[in-house]
């Protein structure tokens, strides 16, 4: 389950998080996190953001240094890149790994940088209603699926999990064994995949792994990123005890645009067309 902080080591922790995310390479292709997760970006990429970036920063991002690690135009033009295990025996550049129209896809799988952001409510541990996405295959999650943080709403975004099979080795636990569906775990998953020297992704040659205190920084820091539960004073504010969401009637916004998008994300065009409560002071 995701990490619990003590409050007197929040910051160190969520502080060391962000710099492993931003500066560690760990002894890999000179790639960080955030290479691909731009802070400035929201922690996302875009292909209007690429053109911002310097030689050295596109370098990096295109992985010129491991040929056949991504494939350069779809990384220029729609800002995606290679999640696939089976780089060593298809790479992303490669047009033989695509096959021709008609035939059942086998090549590279790619994928955009995802968001980042409001894991702390968005994962299964902090939904306890939310059963979790089953895994392909079935008995990959079975018995197993509510103890997985599979992020996102989508519920895809930790790899491995904790059942060990041949069967249930998918996508970056093909090369990390300790992938297990959890956050803590992601980390070590795409380093393999994504900060190696070379298509092999040997550990200790092309890459290390994290450590396990480094694992719980970045883990710590994910977790504090973006949206989160309420504060107490937050709750106090909209009369509520232990929201996970803003109430968004209570937002006021200076531009009259958003808050029409407001109105009508919270109840349609009925409520648009009527009155709205006021805010708070």
């Amino acid at each position: 389950m995701p990490l619990q902080l003590q409050a007197a080591d929040d910051a160190e922790l969520i502080d060391e998080g962000f710099r492993l995310f931003t500066e560690e390479t760990f002894d890999g292709n000179g790639r960080t996190c955030s290479t691909c997760h731009i802070p400035s970006e929201a922690y996302n990429i875009f292909p209007s953001s690429i053109k911002y970036l310097n030689r050295k920063e596109r370098n990096l991002l295109f992985a010129t240094s491991v040929p056949g690690l991504e494939n350069v135009d779809l990384v220029k033009k729609h800002a995606l890149f290679n999640i696939s295990g089976n780089a060593e025996t298809c790479p992303a550049d490669s047009p033989s790994c695509f096959g021709t129209p008609g035939e059942e896809h086998s090549g590279p799988i790619f994928r955009a940088a995802m968001g980042i952001f409001a894991q702390a409510i968005t994962s299964t541990n902090a939904r306890p209603t939310f059963p979790g996405t089953p895994l392909a295959p079935p008995e990959c999650s079975s018995g197993v699926a509510a103890f997985l943080d599979q992020l996102g709403w989508a519920g895809d975004g930790a790899p491995g999990t904790p059942i060990m099979s041949v069967a249930c080795s998918t996508h970056h636990g093909t090369f990390d064994g300790d992938a297990d569906g959890r956050l803590r775990g992601f980390a070590n998953g795409a380093i393999a995949q994504h900060a190696t020297k070379s298509l092999d992704r040997i550990a200790g040659t092309d890459f290390q792994f994290a450590t396990s205190a480094e694992l719980d920084a970045i883990e710590a820091f994910q977790f504090w990123l973006g949206r989160r539960p309420l504060t107490v004073e937050e709750n106090a504010v909209q009369g509520t005890v232990n929201a996970r969401e803003f109430d968004l009637t209570l937002l006021d916004f200076k531009d009259s645009r958003v808050a029409l998008g407001r109105d009508h994300f919270v109840g349609g065009p009925e409520f648009a067309a009527g009155p709205r409560p006021p805010g708070p002071p």
